[in-house]
């Protein structure tokens, strides 16, 4: 976590021009990986056993406790997952804001002044700095979350065509 957090920091400070085509790039992304992430759900859902058959042989018991354990903690991982990527999204929106808002600094200057307007640039530079460290911190955060979380699904499909 802490190596996340030093390489969004480096990260912010190398790339502090606008990107929107990488944040637009990046919002797809993440968008697909939640539909993913939301079918593996479903499906663990709609497959998970409540018990096991005391009729069974106990390495038929032990392995389906195994399977079990292995979908709860998978089912918790994407939950993980799918909270992340909503703040990245919404990390990624707030950054899109002022470019789609540009206008709005005119009217301000009508009301509040140039010096009011440029202690609000000061402001918001070191906001959108912060902002931006969080999007790439959550960025590396989700993409290993799904990193971890295809190895598990790999390994619990495997797991149920062995025993099939």
């Amino acid at each position: 976590m802490a190596v996340f957090l030093i390489f969004s920091i480096i990260i912010s400070f190398a790339l502090l021009k606008e990107m929107p085509d990488f944040l637009n790039a990046i919002n797809n992304a993440v968008s697909i990986l939640l539909g993913f992430s939301f079918s593996v759900l479903f499906y663990l859902a709609s497959s998970r056993k409540d018990a096991v058959a005391e009729t069974d042989s106990l390495e038929k018991q032990n392995r389906d406790r195994r399977l079990t354990k292995l979908s709860n903690e998978l089912f918790y991982n994407i939950s993980y997952f799918v909270i992340v990527a909503l703040l990245l999204l919404g990390a990624s929106l707030i950054i899109i804001i002022p470019d789609a808002q540009a206008s709005i600094v005119t009217i301000w200057r009508l009301f509040f002044g140039d010096w009011l307007i440029a202690q609000l640039a000061v402001l918001t530079r070191i906001l959108s700095f912060a902002i931006r460290s969080c999007f790439f911190f959550l960025l590396m955060e989700a993409a290993f979350t799904f990193a971890r979380i295809v190895g598990r699904v790999n390994f619990l499909f495997e797991e149920k065509m062995k025993g099939t």
